[in-house]
């Protein structure tokens, strides 16, 4: 019998990123693009951190629930952790497909869109809502 093949420590990182934003990750598109987290378990978020860096945020504390924590990353970062982990996506794919369709949108700071591009934009904004 053949011996297993050995993974790379980076893409057995990616792959469970993926898995986790595919059950408890979402996307948001506004003036930048979004991805967040939220959970009960701290510790598996500071690892995500470890990973792609960005910023967790304490939820307020309701006394029936559980203490919850969101990691989220904004712009770019977010970016670099799509385009690091959508090949292992399954249930998102789609949706961070449309995070970085919208991210072409993006040109130097103080850029006038034009309508085309607004209207790209509302599109994807509109699509990624839908699933």
């Amino acid at each position: 019998m053949g011996r297993a093949p050995v993974l790379k420590a980076e893409y057995v990182n990616h792959a469970y990123v993926a898995g986790f934003i595919d059950g408890e990750g979402c996307f948001i598109l506004s003036h930048s693009i979004t991805l967040k987290v939220s959970h009960t378990h701290f510790r598996t978020l500071k690892h995500l951190q470890s990973l792609f860096g960005g910023t967790i945020r304490k939820h307020n504390h309701i006394s029936h629930k559980k203490q919850a924590w969101t990691w989220g990353l904004n712009g770019k970062d977010a970016i670099d952790c799509i385009l690091a982990i959508r090949p292992f996506l399954i249930e998102k794919r789609s949706q961070a497909d449309k995070c970085l369709e919208y991210w072409k949108t993006f040109g130097p700071r103080g850029r006038k869109l034009t309508s085309e591009i607004l209207k790209i934009k509302q599109n994807l904004k509109e699509t990624l809502r839908e699933g």
